[in-house]
This record gives C-alpha cells, sequence and structure tokens, in this order.
C-alpha cells in the first residue's frame, strides 16, 4: 500500500476520516469517484530521492492503469493545494446541502453546526465550530447578497 500525505485543517481532517477512511486511518477514495479522478490527475512519476512532505492527512494512492503506483507517487506544492481545494470545495458542497433549509428558513444556525459536525464525524471543538461557522457564514452571505441584487 502506498500512502501520501497532505495537510489539511483539523476539521477537514475529521469529514475526511469519517467519509473515506478505513480502520487504520487511512483514506481511500472510492474507484470512479471525482476525488479519485482527481487525484489520478494530479499524480506525477515520482522523482529520485524524493523528500515526501509531512501531512495530517494519509491518502492510500490506487494503481490506476495510466498511472501505476509503482511509478506515480508524487505530488508537487502545487498539486496538494490543488487536492486540498477541491476536498475543501466537496466539504463545503455537502454543508450547504446538509444546512440549507436553516438558511432558508432564517433560523440560528449555531446549534445546527454542532450537531452537523457530530454527525460527520468532526470532533467536538470550539475551533472546528467557529472555522465551519465561518464557511457557512460566508456561503449564506454570497446568497443573500445575490438574492437580494435579484430582487432590486
Amino acid at each position: 500500500m502506498i500512502i501520501i500525505r497532505i495537510e489539511v485543517p483539523d476539521y477537514l481532517l475529521d469529514w475526511c476520516r469519517f467519509k473515506w477512511g478505513d480502520e487504520k486511518g487511512h483514506i481511500r477514495f472510492p474507484r470512479g469517484s471525482n476525488e479519485c479522478e482527481i487525484l489520478e490527475r494530479l499524480l506525477k512519476k515520482t522523482p529520485e530521492n524524493p523528500i515526501e512532505p509531512d501531512g495530517n492527512l494519509p491518502i492510500e494512492v490506487p494503481n490506476f492503469k495510466s498511472k501505476p503506483n509503482k511509478d506515480f507517487t508524487w505530488l508537487t506544492t502545487k498539486d496538494r493545494k490543488m487536492l486540498v481545494h477541491a476536498l475543501q470545495v466537496y466539504f463545503r458542497i455537502e454543508l450547504w446541502h446538509d444546512l440549507f433549509d436553516i438558511e432558508r428558513l432564517r433560523l440560528p444556525i449555531g446549534d445546527s453546526v454542532w450537531t452537523w459536525m457530530e454527525e460527520h464525524g468532526i470532533s467536538d471543538d470550539p475551533k472546528n465550530w467557529e472555522a465551519i461557522r465561518q464557511i457557512f457564514y460566508r456561503q449564506r452571505l454570497k446568497y443573500r447578497n445575490k438574492e437580494q441584487v435579484n430582487n432590486a
């Protein structure tokens, strides 16, 4: 098994482990999933004497037909940032999808964020809660601003 590591915020680490983690805490993206396709696209041929950067999220590298994992296990710094960004996008989509009704009803979201965190395996930490609340708050502002422009 080949593992690469990327650095992600704590809330995203917990969410990824809950969503795709195995019993060892390694992330295994489902074959054919968007996440797996992105990983395949980003992988590069492993350089000689690679210095593998540290990271808190271990991701299993599947053996792709086009990129066998004996040769393709490298992500550049830019590729790592792109993968983290893709995971953050999926996170925000799921968060918005799940909490959209609360926004639509204009209800306070504080307690809902705690509940959502629990349902998605994110540790009960005020730092995580604040990060997720801010993400949702910014999404909500974007939609409200767009709504106001359309209604004007």
